[in-house]
């Protein structure tokens, strides 16, 4: 089997990439001030469905979807709006299910209700 062979540019081209990505990742793990944390502000901004995705098993195709969300604006007033879609459980459902889609509107605090 022939393999072609790659040209001196090309192959200096792929080191100084491979060099940069290096770089540019022992740059992002050595400094611990510029790694980026996060914190759960949801119950404090007024999101509160509770996430739910099914039993253990997944039996059914109720308890197998996923969860989803996103971010629109549904009222043209400016402000980013939330959706999220629920899973729920199989007891859960037999008795009238989980909430499956919540609606969020941000109002002009950037608290959600």
């Amino acid at each position: 089997m022939k393999y072609a062979q790659e040209s001196g540019d090309e192959i200096v081209k792929w080191r100084c990439g491979i060099a940069l990505l290096v770089l540019a990742a022992s740059g992002l793990l050595s400094g611990a001030d510029s790694f980026p944390s996060f914190v759960d502000v949801a119950e404090k901004v007024g999101i509160v469905v509770m996430n739910i995705c099914g039993g253990p098993s997944k039996d059914y195709i109720v308890e197998a979807n996923g969860n989803g969300g996103a971010f629109l604006d549904y009222d043209n007033d400016g402000d980013m709006d939330i959706l999220i879609v629920n899973g729920s459980t199989l007891e859960n459902y037999k008795k009238g299910g989980d909430p499956m889609v919540t609606l969020y509107k941000n109002n002009v605090e950037h608290l959600w209700t």
